[in-house]
């Protein structure tokens, strides 16, 4: 069986997730942009390291190529997602749509995990917690506005998704 992708799994996140997926026996296939640090991850049994970039369709087919699942965490996070719209939803909308499409045309039953962002629920400070998934999402800003779109795109078009609303936590 194929590889576990990580998009952006030369980032901090995609790192401890790439380590974990290591861990449990699992051949990982890490893609993320050239200029990303990689240290811990080349040179590494199990691990292939793969440079492209999600606004690009060419990358992204190369990276699906035969995966047996996608942990699809690239992003364009704030601030820099606050400073230029059109290339956060470049990222995390359109990228996260062509993942999908290159994933349903070569392994359509593989699961797709994306990573959204609690942010989505906007403002919940007057809300009585828990906050529920059923909770009304409203963007109170360009990143959150781009995982909502990005959530509404895979809802309708890869049925194999699991939307997962990451949230920080501050120790």
């Amino acid at each position: 069986m194929g590889p576990v992708l990580v998009t952006g799994g030369a980032g901090s996140v995609g790192k401890r997730v790439v380590q974990r997926l290591c861990k449990e026996g699992y051949t990982v296939r890490v893609f993320d942009l050239p200029n990303m640090d990689y240290t811990g991850l080349e040179g590494v049994v199990g691990i292939e390291v793969l440079r492209g970039d999600i606004t690009q369709l060419t990358s992204v087919h190369q990276a699906v190529e035969g995966v047996r699942a996608v942990i699809h965490l690239a992003a364009l996070l704030p601030p820099a997602s606050e400073q230029r719209r059109e290339l956060t939803f470049a990222v995390n909308v359109e990228g996260t749509a062509r993942v999908a499409e290159a994933l349903k045309r070569t392994n359509p039953d593989a699961p797709l995990v994306f990573s959204s962002s609690v942010s989505t629920y906007g403002d919940t400070t007057g809300v009585k917690p828990p906050v529920m998934v059923d909770h009304s999402q409203q963007a109170l800003d360009i990143y959150a506005e781009s995982k909502i779109a990005a959530e509404g795109s895979l809802r309708e078009s890869y049925p194999n998704a699991v939307i997962l609303r990451i949230s920080g936590v501050s120790v």
